[in-house]
């Protein structure tokens, strides 16, 4: 835990704060999770595919597994005890040297407003103090909004991968940062 998060530090000007996700919360970042992930991809994906995936994938007993993992950490950005955002981060234990960011979503309402960067400032900081040094994750290729965010972070583009979304295939940028 980063110290602002041990602080309980919030962002007063923005009326959110950021923490790690609690069994608890696997209802309602499940919910959250799925609202955000249909936004993201409903116009570019067959609706079947979409709730095929999100049937899988945002389940709460799935959001439960991935909070109480101990090779992942979620975080949640809150304002007045709704989730506005989220962030998912997986440790490799057979790799000592990176993690790998599989998600960050904020409600668009929020988008603009600090809260990715927030939460991928926590992910970093969390990372680093798992004795990391890289930070990888895939966004898709015509998220260009998403793929902005990552570059000025300081991701480069290393390759490409496929993403599978029910039988619908799209292709992702794998980008990666360096963080020594």
């Amino acid at each position: 835990m980063t110290n602002a998060m041990a602080q309980g530090i919030t962002n007063l000007e923005r009326q959110f704060e950021i923490r790690f996700a609690l069994p608890s919360d696997a209802s309602s970042l499940a919910k959250f999770a799925a609202e955000q992930f249909r936004t993201t991809y409903s116009t570019d994906t067959p609706e079947s595919d979409l709730e095929a995936y999100i049937s899988e994938n945002f389940t709460p007993v799935k959001q439960c597994e991935e909070i109480e993992s101990h090779r992942s950490r979620v975080v949640l950005a809150i304002s007045r005890e709704d989730i506005i955002g989220y962030s998912h981060v997986e440790l490799d234990e057979g790799d000592t040297r990176s993690a790998f960011l599989n998600r960050i979503y904020v409600d668009p309402a929020w988008k603009g407003k600090s809260v990715g960067s927030a939460l991928l400032a926590e992910v970093i900081a969390n990372v680093r103090q798992q004795g990391k040094d890289r930070i990888s994750l895939t966004v898709y290729e015509k998220n260009t909004r998403a793929v902005a965010f990552y570059k000025k972070s300081g991701f480069d583009v290393i390759g490409t991968d496929i993403f599978q979304v029910g039988d619908d295939k799209q292709t992702d940028f794998v980008m990666e940062k360096r963080l020594v």
